[in-house]
């Protein structure tokens, strides 16, 4: 019987560890597993045993001086007793059954060095939204893609014994390097294309998200070298990718002319600094034939200087689009004929607010200054370090209520504001967005003379910090089926009536800090409420680097963003499912948007 030593440094993300450790679990096929923990000697753990129902795994913490990842794995690869390795990081897991199939597979072919697999792409409720299937290794593939082999990676012991534990002087790809050197050391592979393992992607984990140039560049250019060592040349696909991110950092923007010229300028530098030449034209040519053919408007980089931009502007969704040209002074005909006082409806704002004084007076102005006269304004700050309590007391005559309190987050916050607030009207307003004039007199209005209505919400415009406007989203009539794949609501465009926050329980998720909107949204649709969309711009949405929207995005975000969907639509869906069912809404989007366009030309 085949014994398992499965390796885990754990270098301070000790968040998922009790999961990874739970998700080693032999007791389908009945293996002896020993479980090596590398920790630092700084780190309180001692050893212990993982119970695991009728089986119970032997997880040993082994205390070692570390210095990254590959030495941390080094620590453990080097202490393995088991016949087979396998190395988890302390966030992933490996699926049901994993330690079963790869047994198995090593039992019924006993010439096999090393086993690879398909991995899930998992969020931080591990959920899986993407299988990554890796393609049959050969000496070409080898060269020109760096595959993500771990966590589905396993191999003998007497791997080690031929090639080495990991290179530690690499700090990205030293398990592409390990797998390079077991290829050319002609130790034999075994594809597995089932799930082995789950890949977890979090705001801690450097291998997902929006990662910057200089990553990108460090990471391109330690893959050059890599190869070279390896090879003596250097495969084009690889000094490409670093000559793609070296133009981007440089200031070439990939759908511009003089893109091409730069990246092959650049690359061809990367490959003779290592004094070696590369062909690099023809397989730039393959390639960007290969992405035309899949993205069309590549193409619009080789059209006559102006062109090229106009024909992309024309055709590109501005939906989800947060920056759509250069900083411009907007003005929108916001006209709105309000009823006698008597008959307007009252409507309640909610303000939530933490160090944004920089926004935080423009905010509050947007709605006092547009002189409705049945409004509560409630803005609740989180007690603020910055100047944001010395604005709220010189508009302190015009608010309904005001507090300076310490919560639990935003989603607290607005829950807190609108316990203040009993009107007919609902919303909450963020601390660096505005409302625009004439908007408070429309909604009241427009529900006024709609009594069917439950919530409404208009167009949006999107504002800089200083107040250009850098693009818009003019929406279509509402899609009930479109918002369970993507939220296209703007937050701060959208009012509700105090019915509708009776029939959600009058409260926001507070598990949720980036979605919470989304969540009242679909929670609204649950209760079978009438949506509308009102043809009028009615707020405009702040867009700054530090705002949580875009720090948060690739993070949490994703996070509840997947959880809302499995709950609304049953499960996670693809990238593609998502595009597919969305693309009749983007397509109406951007008719719409061009209509308003050619509307507002012929207003002059």
């Amino acid at each position: 019987m085949l014994s398992f030593s499965i390796i885990t440094p754990t270098l301070g993300k000790r968040r998922f560890l009790i999961e990874t450790l739970e998700s080693v679990h032999p007791s389908d096929c009945g293996p002896t597993v020993e479980h090596l923990v590398v920790t630092a000697p700084e780190a309180s753990t001692t050893p212990r045993t993982v119970d695991l129902g009728s089986n119970r795994t032997e997880c040993k913490f082994v205390k070692a001086p570390i210095a990254g990842a590959a030495a941390a794995f080094n620590v453990g690869l080097y202490q393995a007793s088991g016949d087979i390795i396998g190395c988890l990081a302390d966030d992933d897991q490996y699926r049901p059954r994993t330690l079963a199939r790869v047994a198995e597979i090593f039992q019924a072919n006993p010439d096999c060095d090393l086993i690879y697999g398909a991995t899930e792409q998992i969020d931080e409720d591990s959920v899986a939204y993407r299988t990554s299937v890796p393609r049959k290794l050969d000496a070409g593939r080898i060269r020109r893609r760096a595959d993500g082999y771990q966590p589905s990676l396993f191999f003998r012991r007497s791997v080690i014994d031929q090639v080495g534990g990991l290179d530690e002087t690499l700090r990205y790809h030293y398990w592409y390097d390990f797998v390079v050197r077991a290829f050319l050391a002609e130790q034999t592979f075994f594809r597995e294309e089932s799930c082995l393992a789950r890949k977890r992607r979090h705001r801690h984990n450097t291998h997902f998200g929006n990662a910057a140039v200089g990553y990108q560049i460090s990471r391109a250019q330690e893959r050059v070298e890599l190869l070279h060592r390896h090879y003596g040349d250097v495969p084009p696909q690889a000094a490409l990718e670093l000559g793609k991110y070296l133009a981007i950092q440089q200031g070439h923007d990939p759908l511009q002319p003089g893109y091409d010229k730069a990246l092959l300028h650049l690359a061809s530098q990367s490959v003779e600094a290592l004094g070696c030449k590369t062909r690099l034209l023809p397989s730039h040519v393959k390639a960007q034939v290969s992405r035309s053919l899949k993205y069309p408007r590549e193409l619009t980089r080789y059209l006559p200087m102006g062109i090229g931009p106009t024909l992309r502007g024309f055709f590109r969704s501005r939906l989800f689009q947060l920056k759509q040209h250069e900083p411009r002074t907007f003005n929108i005909d916001n006209h709105a004929r309000g009823a006698s006082p008597e008959k307007q409806l009252s409507i309640g704002i909610v303000t939530p607010n933490l160090n944004t004084g920089e926004y935080l007076e423009r905010t509050i102005e947007s709605v006092v200054g547009q002189g409705f006269p049945r409004i509560q304004y409630v803005v609740q700050d989180g007690e603020s370090t910055d100047n944001s309590v010395d604005i709220i007391r010189q508009y302190e005559s015009k608010l309904h209520c005001w507090e300076s309190r310490r919560d639990g987050g935003q989603t607290q916050a607005i829950n807190r504001g609108l316990s203040h607030v009993d009107t007919d009207i609902m919303a909450y307003l963020n601390s660096d967005d505005i409302l625009l004039p004439g908007s408070l007199s429309f909604v009241s209005e427009y529900f006024r003379s709609h009594p069917d209505v439950d919530v409404i919400y208009g167009h949006r415009l999107i504002i800089d910090e200083n107040d250009q406007e850098i693009g818009r989203w003019v929406l279509p009539p509402h899609d009930d089926h479109a918002i369970m794949f993507a939220d296209y609501i703007p937050q701060e465009t959208m009012f509700w009536r105090k019915r509708a926050w009776q029939a959600v329980d009058c409260t926001l998720d507070e598990s949720f800090q980036f979605a919470m909107d989304w969540d009242l949204i679909l929670r609204f649709r649950s209760a079978g409420l009438k949506f509308v969309r009102v043809p009028r711009f009615l707020g405009a949405f702040r867009v700054i680097e530090t705002q949580k929207t875009q720090v948060l995005l690739e993070t949490a975000g994703t996070t509840e963003m997947n959880r809302l969907r499995r709950r609304v639509i049953g499960h996670v869906p693809t990238t593609r499912e998502m595009r597919r069912a969305i693309r009749p809404y983007r397509f109406r989007q951007w008719f719409h948007h061009h209509a308003q366009t050619l509307l507002e030309t012929a207003r002059g």
